[in-house]
């Protein structure tokens, strides 16, 4: 009877998102990484809809090879490992596939390089789940030929418009999360990603400056949609 009493207790002072949110840790690596916990809550629910056991295998079908691979339920592309060795802790990297707390820190700390490259912007989020920002520049860089002559071949520029493509349904789908689940104030209108194009400046791109509801978490303080 008392063992029921605090369960039932539990449930009303803290609601079940909360609860997610502990059993993952986003609360505690947004705060470490300076990421706004609803943020990593977002990106977890459409990567994995919260799966730990996720993997996703990246084929290329030009070259009908296996890429890299997507692990736990913030979907962490292995590449990151392989080029950023010195800098995560190899223990963190095999403690992550076990544990879903630890593939949310590594998570978070991806978040962090994106919002240090691509600045307080949408660009940072998607970029999350393509590599790269909302910006047909920034996607056909990744060609050596555009970034020494500014110069692409037909099927780069197609590639690179996918990719564009990619990123604004990415972004549009963690805003919606976001915005669904109370993280952003509900009459904060959907942003037009299609108004990005290459003549868009990464610096002044859709500044993600909305507050969020932070009753969720039963924190203080107010965090914004991804922490200045």
């Amino acid at each position: 009877m008392i063992a029921r009493f605090f369960i039932v207790l539990a449930l009303l002072f803290f609601p079940g998102n909360l609860v997610a949110a502990d059993t993952f840790g986003f609360w505690e690596s947004g705060q470490k990484y300076g990421v706004n916990p609803g943020l990593l809550e977002a990106i977890s629910a459409i990567e994995s809809n919260h799966n730990q056991q996720a993997i996703n295998q990246n084929i290329s079908k030009e070259k009908n090879k296996l890429m890299s691979t997507d692990y736990t339920h913030m979907q962490i592309n292995d590449l990151w490992w392989k080029k950023k060795v010195d800098e995560i802790d190899s223990r963190l990297w095999a403690a992550m596939l076990h544990c879903p707390k630890t593939a949310t820190e590594v998570g978070a700390w991806i978040v962090s390089q994106y919002i240090a490259r691509y600045g307080n912007t949408w660009h940072a989020v998607a970029a999350y789940n393509t590599g790269r920002s909302i910006n047909l520049d920034d996607c056909l860089s990744v060609y050596d030929s555009y970034r020494k002559r500014h110069e692409y071949t037909t099927k780069q520029l197609a590639k690179a418009q996918q990719r564009v493509e990619r990123g604004r349904a990415y972004a549009r789908k963690i805003f919606l999360y976001m915005r669904n689940r109370g993280y952003i104030q509900t009459a904060t209108p959907i942003p037009d990603l299609l108004k990005i194009s290459k003549k868009t400046t990464l610096a002044k791109a859709l500044p993600m400056r909305k507050t969020i509801n932070t009753a969720q978490y039963r924190r203080p303080g107010t965090w914004r949609l991804i922490n200045d």
